[in-house]
């Protein structure tokens, strides 16, 4: 049996202040409230002796940073940083605000078909969806799992995605 978990990033000030839309954003680093989220899960997870061989992550600063505070504590052999895990674009929206962008108007417009739906040179929830599944194909048959805890994961926008196989 596989149990997955799924990691999102810490919180940034773009996710606090919600004021402006990040989209891909890879710059944004965690604020202290992320870095606090972050650490705990690292140590929840070595609380539980949840042990993983391997692990994928988004390259965006904010996911890495996540990461690397959960391995404080946690434990995860191998780890695999693919810039295809990142976020879905938001195009030329990102970094604007919130309440500009998102009218009434363009709600009604977005939410016609949200899985298709792009912001301008943006991407769809369907394309992110075909990236991120693309990069875990590509890897799933090299994934060595060891015979005590196994590990399978992929990622899903900036989070991380982590499963665990049962022996």
């Amino acid at each position: 049996m596989i149990e997955v978990y799924l990691v999102r990033h810490g919180e940034t000030n773009y996710n606090k202040n919600n004021l402006y839309i990040g989209g891909k954003s890879s710059h944004l680093p965690i604020n202290e409230v992320g870095i606090s989220q972050s650490k705990y899960l690292g140590k929840w997870f070595s609380d539980k002796e949840i042990k993983f061989d391997f692990g994928f992550c988004s390259t965006a600063t904010r996911a890495k940073q996540t990461l690397n505070y959960i391995l404080e504590k946690a434990s995860i052999n191998a780890i695999e940083y693919a810039p295809d895990l990142e976020e879905l674009s938001q195009g030329d929206w990102e970094g604007q605000l919130r309440e500009k962008i998102y009218t009434p108007e363009q709600l009604k417009i977005i939410n016609t078909n949200n899985y298709q739906f792009k912001a301008p040179n943006g991407e769809s929830q369907e394309e992110v969806e075909q990236r991120i599944k693309n990069v875990y194909l590509s890897k799933k048959e090299n994934i060595k799992y060891s015979s005590r805890t196994n590990f399978d994961c992929i990622t899903w926008n900036c989070y991380q995605m982590l499963t665990k196989k049962n022996s």
